[in-house]
């Protein structure tokens, strides 16, 4: 997040207790800048002022005059994206904490490393790339911090509570869950957006608009990694989205479907698969594939085999970081390019903040 450290704070103090007040606050921004928990920025004109400044340890005054010097190339974020300021003058200019007269408690909550609350911890890795790759798409280099918590799934909300006991900073991604667009959002979405809308932060919450994390990887990685035995699926998933690449957003890539889902059942999934399957039906004529759709198959088979095992050795390789050069403009379907896109966006002003400092 951007916090901007107001020229105020760096003002002579009047009473002892206020320059108590005010060192305390510096140690704990020096510590906060040490471990990159925020792009903190601090106007360079000041310099004098900061070098002049009487209740700065020498070891926190060269931390602070170095963040300062390096403000000047991230003016670009103050412009852009949502921040708070930590003064000892309040101007009613935003989300301000008063130094000297706000609640100690508070002001060690908002200097926090930044929380991310996932349902699966092992998520961070893709959403790292996103952020890797977003930033490469716009040639630029982005430092982020952030540390992950394992949601768990249904506990997700409750980890959420758990961080926000000591941290202003705590944010969430969810799956939807929902198996068309129209369909209503998850228990564990819905949990966690009730959460989120009790601490007034629903901006910290995001719903993913796909049915889960999986359909955010990219079907040209998937289909580099997938083996013929795959290669169904693949064509079925290159089918959708050349017609319509929102559906591969809520594609079940674990479980498929099944022929009772599409051509028995009559609900909103059925409709919204139902023709598709049905055009990639008529593509299988010279298919050794094709028995698959035949009558003499279990309602309950899958259409096309599931691709769990491929989500997950392609999920393993984001970990392992063998996607590290990928360029959102390269990303197909369409639509995932899109979701990388916004979740770059949202990510980085998130969690933008200055690499380490040490002296």
């Amino acid at each position: 997040m951007i916090i901007i450290i107001d020229p105020s704070v760096f003002a002579d103090t009047r009473t002892q207790s206020d320059t108590e007040k005010t060192q305390l606050f510096l140690n704990r921004l020096t510590i906060a800048i040490e471990d990159s928990n925020h792009l903190f920025l601090i106007d360079s004109s000041i310099i004098p002022k900061i070098e002049a400044c009487n209740d700065l340890l020498e070891h926190s005054r060269k931390i602070i005059i170095r963040t300062a010097r390096k403000s000047i190339y991230f003016n670009d974020y103050f412009e852009k994206g949502a921040h708070l300021s930590f003064t000892k003058s309040k101007k009613n200019l935003g989300f301000e904490i008063d130094i000297i007269h706000d609640d100690q408690d508070i002001i060690i909550r908002y200097l926090a490393k930044p929380c991310l609350v996932l349902e699966d911890a092992s998520e961070k890795h893709l959403y790292q790339q996103i952020i890797k790759s977003y930033s490469t798409s716009n040639n630029r280099q982005i430092n982020v911090s952030f540390k992950t918590v394992h949601g768990g799934g249904d506990t997700t909300h409750l980890r959420c509570a758990e961080e926000y006991l000591t941290n202003e900073h705590v944010y969430c991604i969810c799956d939807s869950d929902k198996k068309t667009p129209t369909d209503s959002i998850g228990g564990t979405a819905r949990k966690a957006k009730t959460f989120f809308q009790k601490i007034n932060r629903q901006s910290n919450l995001l719903i993913l608009d796909c049915h889960e994390i999986e359909n955010l990887l990219p079907l040209n990685v998937l289909n580099s990694k997938a083996k013929q035995d795959q290669a169904l699926t693949i064509r079925f998933l290159e089918m959708i989205s050349a017609v319509n690449d929102q559906h591969y957003l809520y594609y079940d890539f674990k479980k498929s479907h099944s022929y009772h889902d599409i051509f028995i059942a009559r609900n909103t999934k059925s409709e919204f698969w139902r023709d598709y399957y049905a055009i990639f039906h008529n593509t299988l004529d010279k298919c050794p594939h094709a028995p698959l759709f035949s009558g003499e198959k279990s309602s309950k088979d899958a259409l096309i085999p599931g691709v769990g095992a491929l989500v997950y050795h392609v999920k393993d390789d984001f970990a392992k970081e063998l996607h590290s050069d990928l360029r959102i403009d390269s990303i197909t379907p369409t639509s995932v390019k899109n979701a990388w896109n916004s979740l770059g966006v949202a990510l980085i002003n998130w969690f933008v903040a200055l690499p380490p400092l040490r002296v």
